[in-house]
């Protein structure tokens, strides 16, 4: 408001400004990344929320984790929540040891940060991936007898075992085991012991007098 003097008179005027509001920087940290299936490694998340360029002030608030289903309408999965802003600077939300390769199939998965906002800092969301590869399976194969005579009638079992590649951490292969050695073939389907078991095995039986030739037979394994 202008006081006025001698010549002017008093008089006042008005006019707007605008502060903008502080901007969030959230970055999310997946290690490691890829895992192996089956494989009892933990994996450790953290989330870093950064005020943005030219602000002195420092977020606070709490982060939220997620894991966001692939190609599904289901809801996202809280994996941490409500984890307090920490760390040597503050800033970081630490979500370590809640998961493992032993709770997610193989694929690909979205790992979500939900930071909360303050009266300050406004709440923002930050993904990166979390890789789950397939465990390599391992095949071996053994017979009864471990040796029969050419020309005879002698029935040789053979069998298929197929272990996940994580010793002996479940669950087991399923599938099937193709067997051949030259013109025989055997389609082998594998069964477990149950839920506990890491490997599944199946078997065939041949005349191996007649069917093979003599000398050592090459027996080719092939898991499907």
């Amino acid at each position: 408001q202008y006081a006025g003097d001698a010549t002017y008179p008093a008089n006042y005027g008005e006019g707007t400004f605008t502060v903008s509001g502080a901007t969030t920087n959230v970055h999310v940290a997946v290690s490691p990344s890829p895992v192996i299936f089956g494989n009892e490694n933990q994996v450790d998340l953290s989330a870093d929320v950064q005020a943005g360029k030219g602000i002195t002030a420092s977020p606070t608030g709490s982060v939220t984790f997620y894991e966001v289903p692939q190609g599904s309408a289901a809801s996202p999965k809280a994996i941490c929540s409500n984890v307090g802003l920490g760390g040597t600077d503050g800033t970081t939300a630490d979500c370590s040891g809640q998961l493992s390769a032993t709770q997610l199939q193989p694929g690909t998965y979205t790992i979500e940060a939900a930071y909360s906002g303050d009266a300050v800092f406004p709440s923002k969301t930050s993904t990166n991936t979390l890789t789950v590869d397939s465990a390599a399976a391992e095949v071996s194969l053994g017979f009864s007898p471990s040796s029969v005579t050419y020309g005879q009638e002698t029935a040789e079992t053979i069998t298929a075992t197929v272990h996940n590649g994580n010793g002996s951490v479940p669950p087991a292969p399923t599938g099937f085991v193709a067997l051949s050695s030259g013109s025989w073939q055997c389609i082998v389907q594998l069964t477990s012991a149950g839920g506990s078991a890491s490997s599944s095995s199946g078997s065939c039986t041949l005349p191996t007098g007649t069917a093979l030739p003599a000398g050592k037979d090459a027996i080719l394994a092939r898991y499907s």
